[in-house]
């Protein structure tokens, strides 16, 4: 085995999407070991390096996707989106908020409660924010 073969097995692999939409094949980025890359610094790349104008839905359809490919099932990237959700910054908010197949704060009164300020203080969101406090009540009736 020469030195590259060597180097290739002591890399780390992150699998990346390379596109935003629905399908798009993901790109295995090979790291070294001493890079640490946690999945919230990951998520803050990609939202801090999106395309100019961007709409929060190309993200939230990323994140939707690699909730359900984590062997966690997304636990560390959901804890991230609540995380947003508590924030102040609108995009990340919107971005959390249109993750489909999750409820905030794994529903509950906290999501309730929670979902109604942003509602308040955000009318351009408080149709999603309806959308997930109606679908808790039916699930949980």
């Amino acid at each position: 085995m020469n030195s590259n073969s060597t180097e290739a097995l002591n890399k780390k692999f992150v699998i990346v999407p390379t596109a935003l939409g629905r399908f798009q094949r993901p790109t295995i980025l090979a790291l070294c070991n001493d890079i640490v890359m946690n999945i919230e610094s990951v998520m803050e790349y990609i939202c801090e390096d999106k395309a100019p104008n961007l709409p929060a839905e190309a993200l939230s359809e990323i994140f939707s996707s690699l909730i359900w490919t984590t062997k966690d099932n997304g636990i560390e990237l959901r804890k991230v989106l609540d995380k947003w959700i508590e924030g102040s910054d609108k995009f990340k908010i919107e971005v959390s908020l249109k993750v489909e197949g999750i409820f905030p704060f794994d529903g509950g009164q906290k999501m309730i409660d929670k979902l109604e300020v942003i509602s308040n203080e955000n009318p351009l969101l408080s149709d999603i924010c309806l959308k997930h406090i109606n679908n808790w009540h039916k699930q949980n009736a």
